[in-house]
């Protein structure tokens, strides 16, 4: 009796595990093909665009002609988001892993947002621990996530607000830490914020979205060996930490 129960548990194991493998499958197709129908005219609209705002002369319609770039070049990411995601979920999205200056990478990231956040208002600062180790990961990829979560937390931020990114050596790895100073997350929804396709009412996200950078972010982090997490309270704000192990020669 025993030998039957376990051989149907393991028969009823691999039925579920054959199904659902074959349910992603079925959602990376889609989603592949999705992706081939969006891109195909967005690359078209962006290489317009761009060519409307270089040749005319009238500041309207060249201001006209930025807003529409923008608003493409901002799809166009996010499409390239949801395709890097898929990539991770089926596990062929891979790393171009070689020793990082993570100081000097941070340094770049925050020069290069500074202006955006000037404009908004807000005073973006980096505070990083004296002799910050190299670490071993894929700079574009830690770009990735690194403005991933800064957009993410100048949704929340107010005029006259910080955000603040911390990095430190903790034994093996490198800690960083996004911190905002807006409204925070509610305790009972923190556990579901990195899920594809989650989203925060629109009095918590001002701004909308896909719901999918953070799920991206979490991907991506542990493709490199590390982990991701929160830590939000109402009122007071929300901090974001990740974790990148040190380059070991």
């Amino acid at each position: 009796m025993a030998e039957k129960n376990v051989e149907f548990l393991y028969k009823r194991e691999r039925e579920l595990r054959e199904k659902l493998q074959n349910q992603m499958k079925i959602r990376a197709d889609f989603t592949r093909r999705l992706i081939h129908e969006l891109k195909t005219p967005l690359t078209a609209l962006i290489a317009t665009s761009q060519l409307l705002h270089d040749e005319t002369e009238e500041q309207k319609l060249k201001k006209l002609a930025k807003y529409i770039l923008d608003s493409a070049e901002n799809l166009n990411k996010r499409i390239n988001e949801l395709r890097d995601l898929i990539r991770g979920e089926i596990g062929v999205l891979n790393l171009v892993l070689k020793k990082v200056n993570l100081e000097g990478l941070l340094i770049t990231i925050t020069e290069e947002i500074k202006p955006l956040c000037d404009q908004m208002g807000i005073d973006i600062k980096l505070h990083l621990e004296n002799e910050l180790p190299e670490i071993k990961g894929d700079d574009e990829r830690i770009r990735q996530i690194v403005l991933n979560l800064i957009n993410n937390a100048l949704k929340y931020a107010r005029d006259g607000k910080n955000i603040i990114i911390f990095a430190s050596p903790v034994e093996d790895m490198v800690q960083i830490e996004v911190r905002d100073f807006g409204p925070g997350i509610a305790a009972e929804k923190q556990n579901f914020i990195f899920e594809p396709g989650y989203q925060l009412s629109q009095n918590e996200s001002p701004t909308g979205g896909f719901g999918i950078g953070l799920a991206l972010c979490k991907t991506l982090v542990e493709l490199h060996g590390g982990k991701i997490w929160l830590q939000s309270k109402q009122v007071k704000g929300t901090s974001f930490f990740f974790t990148l192990p040190i380059y070991k020669r």
